[in-house]
């Protein structure tokens, strides 16, 4: 099973028998067998037939849509799940203080160990990175987080851990006005694309899976809820940002996969991919998805991750009580 990823503008996608075909000005591109695809992510003008979203649909193959930009607009998902049961306890528990409180302590926990250890991890490679006081400092807010006695305050102190963190990611590029600091909406330099990009893509993919699994992706614990945010794939995605989206763009650009020339700047601000270059950054996605490492929290892909994660997500809530997720930082 694979994920299937649509960027040239005036696409179409036919049904024929079993197959999927990709066409563009009549001329078939590609023919992929339904029973080998995972999901549909399309971005731009993509043109399809209400009979072949039916068929996907019947297949439980879910949609994606994005503008051209990467900007998630909306899903067309198989139905919901039955699990009532499920959905009344995690509202429940989103009004328990205490729950909430533990599982973001979790979360922001563990963000925070692996963004340490994704700079360990560069010195070791690149021995001119010199970290050592600045990271005995990012230490210390490892027992802030759990120190903490409300959700505001524990984002407070996530907040501040990102404000000493940052400046020193951004030494991790090759050349360091590729990433200045953290910025989003809009992005305002290349790093910062491929990060917000990375983003929505993984949130997505949380998204879908959340969803699967019986849970409501907009009810969150440490963001709360607020309309028409996914605000659950928004929390399980942040320890996922050093694991996945913040090393694979350092890694983007250190490879020279993606450079300042396949980045453009729009009117009103901000800097994006240029559609010409979303293919070969989808194409390294792609493969960094299926890749097989050690994420600490367990050694597989990218979707064993995320389930990994949502089966902690769904257990905690099954049984009201927050279990701790095992980091294995002893694992090399």
């Amino acid at each position: 099973m694979t994920d299937i990823y649509v960027t040239r503008h005036g696409t179409y996608l036919h049904k024929e028998g079993d197959t999927l075909l990709v066409k563009f000005k009549g001329e078939t591109l590609a023919r992929i067998p339904f029973k080998d695809i995972d999901s549909l992510q399309l971005f731009g003008n993509v043109q399809f037939s209400t009979q072949f979203l039916l068929e996907m649909l019947k297949r439980n193959v879910s949609f994606s849509f994005y503008t051209q930009k990467g900007n998630l607009l909306g899903q067309a998902l198989p139905p919901f799940p039955k699990n009532i049961d499920l959905r009344v306890q995690q509202v429940n528990l989103q009004k328990d203080e205490k729950f909430r409180l533990d599982i973001s302590k979790q979360i922001v926990f563990s963000k925070i160990i692996f963004s340490i250890k994704l700079l360990e991890d560069a010195q070791i490679n690149h021995p001119e990175l010199v970290f050592k006081d600045k990271l005995s400092a990012l230490k210390k807010w490892k027992q802030k987080v759990l120190q903490a006695e409300d959700i505001a305050s524990l984002m407070g102190f996530e907040g501040s851990f990102a404000s000493a963190y940052y400046p020193c990611y951004k030494k991790l590029f090759p050349s360091e006005d590729l990433f200045k600091g953290r910025s989003r909406r809009p992005p305002k330099d290349e790093g910062n694309a491929i990060l917000s990009f990375l983003s929505v893509l993984v949130s997505n993919r949380l998204g879908s899976l959340i969803e699967g699994k019986g849970l409501d992706p907009y009810l969150g614990y440490l963001h709360g809820t607020r309309y028409g945010r996914k605000s659950l794939s928004f929390d399980l995605v942040e320890p996922l940002r050093p694991l996945f989206c913040e090393r694979v763009t350092v890694k983007l650009f250190t490879l020279k996969i993606l450079q300042k020339e396949d980045f453009e700047s729009v009117k009103g601000g901000g800097v994006y991919l240029k559609q010409s270059s979303q293919l070969k950054f989808l194409r390294f996605y792609n493969e960094e998805i299926k890749a097989e490492r050690n994420y600490k929290l367990i050694t597989g892909n990218l979707d064993e991750l995320i389930y990994y994660l949502s089966d902690w997500l769904k257990s905690c809530i099954k049984k009201g009580v927050v279990e701790r997720l095992n980091l294995n930082l002893n694992k090399s």
